[in-house]
């Protein structure tokens, strides 16, 4: 299996990915916009899904997607069809607990200050 074109079609559907308006330093309403743009468009995100997995098929592999409960963000699994395990996490869900966590802590600090 081609990993780079593996990678390069997770990239694409990626919020951290190079190519994200975010990550090259553009202004904040940029990402604001971007935020916007994917929580309104589940179908788009559906249909892209989809034909993603039109392609990963023939490397025995398929994307699945959910939003995290505590951050609300998007995470993107790719999973390994011969034996359902998952081959990627992007972002990772420890790390987006850990985030939680953090945002957790920094709130109870704030309120215990007031």
């Amino acid at each position: 299996m081609d990993m780079e074109v593996l990678q390069n079609k997770i990239d694409t559907l990626s919020p951290y990915s190079a190519n994200n308006s975010v990550a090259s330093g553009e202004h904040h309403t940029a990402e604001i916009k971007k935020e916007k743009e994917v929580a309104l468009d589940e179908k788009r995100l559906e249909k892209i899904s989809e034909r993603v997995n039109v392609q990963l098929k023939e490397y025995d592999r398929r994307l699945e997607y959910r939003l995290h409960e505590k951050t609300n963000e998007l995470i993107i699994k790719v999973i390994d069809t011969t034996d359902n395990s998952v081959v990627r996490e992007i972002p990772s869900e420890k790390l987006l607990d850990y985030v939680a966590s953090i945002k957790d802590k920094i709130g109870i600090n704030l309120d215990e200050r007031r």
